[in-house]
C-alpha cells in the first residue's frame, strides 16, 4: 500500500514539476534535479519496502569538522 502510494505521488511530481525542468531547463539543472529525484524516489522505495536507511547525520558532521574546523 505504502508502495503505491509513494509511486504514484512521484508520478505526480514527474508530470508537475520535472517535465517542464526537463523540457526548458539547462543541462546541468536536468542533471541535479534528476539526479535528486532518483534519489529520494529510491530511499522512499526502500523506506516502504521496512528496509533501514542510515542516517548521513554522522559523516556530514565528520565533512563540516574537517573543513571548517568545528567540533
Amino acid at each position: 500500500m505504502l508502495t503505491g502510494i509513494v509511486i504514484l505521488l512521484f508520478v505526480f511530481v514527474y508530470l508537475f514539476d520535472c517535465k517542464p525542468v526537463l523540457k526548458e531547463g539547462k543541462k546541468t539543472e536536468k542533471i541535479v534535479h534528476i539526479s535528486i529525484m532518483s534519489i529520494s524516489f529510491i530511499v522512499l522505495i526502500l523506506y516502504s519496502f521496512g528496509i533501514s536507511v542510515p542516517s548521513p547525520t554522522e559523516p556530514i558532521k565528520n565533512v563540516v569538522s574537517l573543513l571548517f574546523g568545528v567540533s
